[in-house]
């Protein structure tokens, strides 16, 4: 199996529409409501096309206790090959495809990381037939009627922005690790192959 862990990693990769009107740098983003989406994108997530998705997460961090109640906020990745850009036009969030989703429950759960499971929705993304390992995705958040949340954003605290985690198995049982040091291990038929320095 493979671990992936994906961060934003760059001001543009989340951003916050309120009633149609979407912007790009702030340090945070914060949902009341029903009528402001956050989205979070991963321009390469290198998972291959039709591979096992075992687990994935969506794993935003929530900025204090003072904004900590999703209540039953929306969580859902666009459906499509490969996710573009955000861009300030307008409904540039809730424009886009999420035609499944996932309650992110509960009301004062405290700050730091919150895990939320996308398994599902991965699955369907990378099992489209246009999906390539290197292609993007993204994740948008919908608060619902007594949602008060305010989630770390890449602007504020880069090394804190929202991540996806991903554990998969390629197509026919071969497994990489990728190792953020910038060492990759690669196992073929479950024997040890050779390290890479990257």
């Amino acid at each position: 199996m493979t671990t992936g862990t994906f961060q934003v990693a760059a001001s543009a990769d989340d951003a916050r529409e309120s009633s149609g009107t979407v912007t790009l740098t702030s340090g945070q983003g914060n949902t009341q409501g029903a009528n402001v989406w956050l989205g979070f994108r991963w321009p390469s997530v290198t998972v291959g096309n039709a591979a096992t998705i075992n687990s994935a997460t969506f794993r935003p961090r929530i900025v204090s206790t003072s904004n900590d109640t999703p209540n039953g906020a929306t969580v859902g990745l666009e459906d499509v090959d490969n996710a573009a850009a955000f861009t300030t036009g307008t409904n540039n969030l809730s424009g886009r495809s999420r035609p499944d989703t996932v309650a992110w429950s509960g009301s004062n759960i405290g700050a730091g990381s919150h895990d939320i499971d996308v398994t599902a929705q991965v699955q369907r993304n990378v099992n489209r037939a246009g999906w390539v390992s290197g292609n993007a995705m993204v994740c948008l958040v919908r608060g619902v009627s007594g949602t008060d949340l305010t989630l770390v954003f890449y602007d504020g605290t880069p090394a804190d922005a929202a991540e996806l985690i991903i554990d998969y198995t390629e197509v026919g049982g071969r497994a990489a690790r990728v190792v953020m040091s910038g060492v990759l291990m690669v196992s073929a038929g479950g024997a040890m192959g050779q390290q890479i320095s990257l």
